[in-house]
């Protein structure tokens, strides 16, 4: 069982897929390789929560078995048809394989299509008989790029389904493809868009509504350059779709979802109140390996958030079952006596000015010229070309904080998620020192 921060079960996690709240129960799909920490042929990993907070591994429920998807279950998405879950993917297949490592394709070259799965109950999946191959591989350049079109994001309007597809033209410039279908399981292309928003190659797509406002999540590839650490970042922007035409008729300007890039790969829902909440991959550049945990591990997801959007701003909100289980306000007496580097996770409520100074748990935090810095140098891994020192923009003389920590992650929540930041950390230290505020932590 994990709390708040899904992990990779002993082994390789990355991107989030198929998040659904479906029939009772939220249902967190994930990419998963159940063999080693590292990346290979890709499987989805199964977890389910009641609450958003406290996460069941239900092991892997797809998995390679046709001769579209014999390298790999790409990430995808999730819908309930008819009482069913149906789970959208992108299947896999290798021209050929490393000598070495028949886990991974010779040079990067392979061929993408567009499959699904579906299931009665969304427990079980028959891996054998029930999947189906929706979009074959796309040849034509003028469409998409039969090497990188992937991860479906679906949804309905009216009685039309859409399913939008991240794609590129020839690895120069990013595609965002939209189709439409009336049954959900036949599909036509209906519209292409290409826009260097959407960096050298588009991953993850994510359309949806929030207070009336139409948002576009994005995954863009090569968007920042190698000097700035991850290339690839995670990205959202405001955006307007017409569902008769299929067009994406204007992309306003997209923004860095956390100042911490350390996360990619979004994924998002409607919860059971209507909210639409996001989780995303936090990478890890080392393998995890916890005395308290039984085999060393790499992946995680963030905790949920709820996107909002309120004078012309996103805010990424920490969801409120997340707040909920931080149930315990410890005195000041025990503040005092409080270990830092506790394995379970815990809660920081602070405010800041110019000149303050926090250290939490070897994570220095403080605040100069209406700014908010981080530095996580000494509790990350030495030999990387990843930042280990952020800020966040200046706006204001004084920010409201909510920090959370776990050992391997610490999120950073700026006047109610107006700005996030989020970092992978390592070997936390018994530290608390500064305007250290109120302390909570779990059930």
């Amino acid at each position: 069982m994990d709390t708040l921060h899904l992990k990779a079960p002993g082994s390789w996690l990355n991107d989030p897929n198929g998040f659904i709240y479906y029939k009772g129960q939220y249902h967190l799909f994930y990419q998963h390789f159940p063999f080693a920490t590292r990346w290979g042929t890709m499987h989805w990993g199964h977890a389910v929560s009641d609450d958003l907070v406290h996460w069941e591994h239900l092991g892997v429920a797809i998995f390679p078995t046709k001769h579209f998807d014999k390298d790999g279950i790409f990430s995808g998405s999730a819908l309930e048809v008819d009482g069913d879950m149906y789970l959208y993917y992108t299947g896999v297949k290798y021209y050929a394989s490393e000598a070495d490592n028949c886990h991974i394709s010779l040079n990067d070259v392979y061929e993408c299509n567009q499959a699904m799965i579906t299931s009665k109950d969304g427990i079980h999946f028959n891996n054998y008989d029930d999947k189906k191959l929706l979009i074959p591989v796309i040849y034509d350049d003028n469409i998409a790029y039969y090497n990188h079109t992937r991860d479906p994001k679906l949804w309905k309007d009216g009685d039309t389904y859409y399913m939008v597809l991240g794609s590129t033209y020839k690895m120069e410039i990013g595609r965002i493809i939209v189709c439409t279908s009336k049954d959900a399981i036949h599909w036509d292309i209906r519209t292409v868009k290409e826009d260097k928003k959407f960096g050298r190659i588009l991953e993850c797509p994510d359309y949806f509504e929030v207070n009336g406002q139409q948002l576009l999540l994005i995954s863009p590839m090569y968007i920042v350059p190698e000097s700035e650490g991850y290339t690839a970042q995670s990205m959202i922007g405001t955006v307007e779709f017409d569902p008769e035409s299929c067009e994406f008729k204007k992309l306003g300007d997209f923004e860095f979802i956390d100042h911490g890039r350390d996360i990619y790969a979004t994924q998002s829902c409607v919860d059971e109140e209507g909210r639409r909440v996001m989780v995303v991959w936090v990478r890890m550049p080392k393998d995890a390996e916890n005395p308290w945990e039984e085999k060393p591990w790499n992946g995680m997801m963030c905790i949920p958030r709820v996107i909002d959007y309120i004078d012309d701003t996103v805010y990424y909100r920490i969801h409120p079952n997340v707040m909920k289980y931080f149930n315990k306000k410890l005195s000041s007496e025990e503040v005092k006596t409080f270990h830092a580097n506790q394995k379970d996770p815990w809660m920081m409520q602070t405010t800041i000015t110019n000149g303050q100074k926090l250290n939490i748990a070897g994570f220095k935090l403080w605040m100069e010229d209406d700014a908010i810095h981080t530095d996580r140098s000494d509790v990350f891994v030495e030999d990387t070309n990843l930042h280990k020192t952020f800020a966040l923009p200046a706006y204001a003389k004084e920010y409201k904080l909510t920090i959370i920590v776990e050992p391997n992650v610490i999120e950073v929540y700026v006047d109610d998620g107006k700005h996030v930041l989020t970092n992978t950390v390592y070997d936390l230290k018994d530290i608390l020192t500064g305007e250290v505020g109120e302390i909570y932590i779990g059930e």
